[in-house]
């Protein structure tokens, strides 16, 4: 996320007014790199998150509940021996780079006022918090610590001298820059999107690409004074941009990242957005990585199994020549007196009734030989009944497992995921969720939308809401639907007779919410609820139906075409 100098400078100025001369009541380091600060300052209390987590480093004023954890860090041990209930005097920010201070003063156990610099590095992976002496610049402990075994440049570990991470002398101040300075660098710099980030401090790619686009074709007199007003003179419209319906990126004023975009009131508030959201759609992709990688690999599984099966059905091809072999062997008995090697006899279940040679075994006496053929053939055939049997078991094992990786693309939030998490775990795919008491477990809800005309339609989000809508919820003569031989969800029509809008709508809708989402012409399947059925033994959601009509319908790319009212 583009946390560049620019965005903190502005940030700076935010925050000065809510935490200068504030007092440091309450310090919460809730995981290994972040921590919290509650300051009281100008009668109100702010929590001042500081982060040096790789992904989402930060420093903001958030509204997040962050649980105290049940040890204590040696991090914040160190921060609320010197700092608790320590004042906030000043914040600052080294140049225009992503180093901030925090100026601490506190007293010592003899009343002694000291004098602290709390020093923020947000710089990606290579982020940290150090708490240093201001007079004599120990460390005295960094979130992060640095050795020579792992950095060659500085240490920072306790009783080390602090030194600043690595900058490059070549870059120019945004905040503090000349049009000679600016001309000199700019002739040695390739021109090319990213070059902005290469010739000033703390401009990230992405504000880079955004002044490359913007001043590419001015001349250069012009591109020197559109850059001093975009720095000097930084016009705040706080920009969360996104992608795909998820969060993707953030900046102090638009930079056109995305068509997608919201505008929020503050700098804090829109960093506290983009870090919940974030935090949030990288759980659940979490939670759905691990999910799908499991169902994948049993489909896999399932897949070899088929064609195992279907080969020792191969293998079971040839089992009416041994039935036949008993058989004429039966009839010809006369003919053999013990201990041949084989018999000649003429094949009168033929059309054409030609002589075959049947091997014998001449340890075996005739009766025996007749046996053995019978026995087999009995054997291949039970063997092509089971395997047979266990080619549909893993089939629709598979048309399961495929509609359960469909519910969980469809899968909007944790809750969702949960709910199918329990579903794999009552069938036996997962470890189930253990709780003392179940009813505290939130179950997620299906989708409940209504037409224009007050109709209502319900979507389940998964197989155990699937089951639950068509077999309690629905009434007998409301209208049901489903994509034709495909995964996908039960609809319900709330309507004992509808016409041919409700049931396009409700089509379109079971369309979409299938894995034919993207094609056209999908045929979808509709009949009273009263005439499906659920299968015997089958996994949840797995149903047979009767008297049905079809729809094809092509799907709509958004829900928002179908008009309809969302009530959950």
């Amino acid at each position: 996320m583009p946390l560049d100098g620019i965005f903190l400078y502005s940030l700076i100025e935010e925050l000065r007014p809510k935490i200068i001369n504030g007092k440091i009541r309450k310090i919460n380091q809730f995981d290994k790199y972040s921590f919290v600060f509650n300051v009281r300052c100008s009668g109100e209390n702010q929590n001042l998150l500081i982060s040096a987590n790789s992904k989402y480093n930060s420093i903001n004023l958030t509204n997040q509940k962050h649980e105290t954890p049940k040890s204590n860090f040696m991090f914040s041990t160190i921060l609320k021996k010197y700092i608790l209930n320590g004042t906030i005097k000043d914040i600052s920010q080294i140049e225009n780079d992503r180093i901030l201070k925090l100026y601490i003063e506190n007293r010592n156990e003899l009343g002694n006022v000291k004098e602290f610099e709390l020093i923020i590095e947000l710089m990606g992976k290579h982020s940290n918090v150090s708490l240093v002496e201001k007079d004599t610049q120990k460390v005295l402990d960094s979130i992060k610590h640095l050795s020579l075994n792992n950095n060659s440049y500085r240490t920072l570990i306790p009783n080390s001298i602090y030194k600043y991470p690595p900058k490059d002398d070549l870059k120019l101040n945004p905040m503090d820059f000349t049009i000679q300075n600016f001309k000199k660098i700019l002739n040695i710099i390739e021109n090319e999107p990213s070059m902005y980030s290469k010739i000033f401090q703390g401009v990230s790619p992405q504000l880079s690409k955004f002044i490359f686009e913007l001043i590419s074709n001015e001349s250069f007199d012009k591109k020197f004074e559109i850059l001093s007003e975009i720095f000097k003179n930084i016009k705040l419209n706080p920009t969360l941009y996104k992608v795909n319906n998820t969060y993707k990126d953030f900046y102090s004023f638009d930079i056109n990242i995305s068509n997608d975009k919201i505008t929020k009131q503050n700098l804090n508030e829109l960093i506290d957005d983009f870090i919940i959201n974030k935090n949030i759609s990288d759980d659940i992709n979490g939670k759905l990585t691990n999910i799908k990688k499991i169902i994948n690999s049993i489909i896999q599984k399932s897949s070899k199994k088929i064609s195992i099966f279907k080969n020792e059905i191969k293998n079971s091809e040839d089992k009416y020549k041994f039935k036949l072999y008993g058989d004429l062997i039966s009839s010809n008995i006369y003919m053999l007196k013990g201990k041949e090697d084989h018999i000649m006899v003429q094949n009168y279940f033929s059309e054409n009734l030609e002589e075959i040679k049947i091997p014998l075994n001449p340890k075996m006496t005739p009766s025996q030989n007749i046996e053995y053929y019978y026995k087999k053939f009995k054997k291949l055939k039970k063997s092509e009944e089971i395997n047979l049997i266990n080619i549909s078991s893993c089939e629709k094992e598979i048309d399961y497992l495929n509609s359960v990786l469909l519910n969980l693309n469809n899968a909007q939030s944790i809750n969702d995921i949960d709910d199918i998490r329990i579903e794999l775990g009552e069938s036996g795919y997962l470890k189930v969720i253990k709780t003392k008491n179940k009813d505290s477990i939130i179950k997620s809800s299906p989708h409940h939308y209504v037409t224009s005309n007050g109709i209502s339609i319900f979507v389940g989000k998964n197989n155990i809401q699937n089951e639950s809508l068509t077999f309690k919820i629905a009434k007998k003569d409301y209208t049901w639907f489903h994509v034709k031989n495909i995964a996908g969800s039960h609809v319900i029509l709330a309507h004992n007779n509808p016409n041919n809008k409700l049931i396009e709508i409700a089509s379109m809708l079971a369309a979409f919410y299938s894995k034919s989402s993207s094609s056209s012409n999908v045929p979808v399947d509709y009949t009273k609820v009263k005439n499906v059925k659920k299968m015997p033994h089958a996994k949840p959601g797995m149903v047979i139906y009767t008297s049905y009509n079809t729809a094809y319908v092509t799907p709509p790319t958004s829900i928002d075409e179908l008009n309809l009212t969302i009530k959950s």
